[in-house]
């Protein structure tokens, strides 16, 4: 991948659908080709664009739907995920029978221009909603108590949870192998989690989610 970003738009759109190249280096094509930057670890391709990559994808996946979540991946979470799976997707060649399912969307409220989420553990009104959520919602209350200790502990496992959680749920998503392995690993990656334990913590979120929008309202009244 030396020198990579020197090559045509042309020639490095190449690289993706090249069966020559291994899956991480065309996954690596495929993001330096759309353009989004890691903290400076992944070199952008002078000509990236999102919907060259996309359209070579959608060559290799030979499924719609895996183009439309690819789509509507990259449009709800900006990140390279998407992009990616459906490329590990299309190499595999999994059967065009798979299940597509979708994910609980949480209802986000634009703020400046901006979701609310992004706020809730930068503010004090934000912050006030989700330490009380610690101990006001019964099935998150209950999960946190199994997981930590200290509640400064249970607070940093929540906010991190409740961070991803709205942030980059899917509307719908394949249900491949790999992706399924790949979600677990990542959902274990957070504070105070384990691969074993995390799904627990997001389906305590989903049952209490109604209570902790009442508790967030009710922040922002007071405030």
């Amino acid at each position: 991948m030396v020198d990579f970003d020197l090559l045509s738009t042309a020639q490095a759109g190449d690289w993706i659908t090249n069966e020559k190249h291994t899956l991480v280096q065309r996954a690596k094509a495929v993001w330096q080709l759309s353009g989004i930057g890691c903290s400076g670890k992944v070199v952008r391709h002078p000509s990236a664009d999102s919907e060259l990559v996309l359209n070579s994808l959608s060559q290799l996946a030979r499924s719609p739907s895996l183009e439309v979540i690819a789509r509507e991946g990259l449009r709800l979470t900006a990140h390279v995920l998407p992009l990616v799976s459906v490329l590990e997707a299309a190499l595999n060649r999994p059967p065009n029978n798979f299940d597509v399912t979708p994910d609980a969307m949480p209802p986000q409220v634009l703020v400046g221009g901006f979701p609310s989420w992004v706020f809730d553990q930068y503010t004090r009104v934000g912050n006030a909603a989700l330490r009380r959520a610690c101990k006001e919602c019964p099935k998150i209350a209950a999960d946190l108590a199994s997981r930590a200790s200290a509640s400064g502990q249970r607070y940093r496992a929540l906010a991190d949870a409740h961070f991803e959680h709205e942030s980059a749920n899917l509307a719908r998503r394949a249900e491949i192998p790999a992706h399924t392995t790949l979600l677990k690993r990542v959902q274990a990656l957070g504070p105070y989690r384990t691969s074993e334990n995390a799904p627990a913590l997001y389906e305590a979120l989903r049952v209490d989610w109604g209570r902790f929008q009442t508790i967030r309202s009710s922040q922002v009244d007071v405030a």
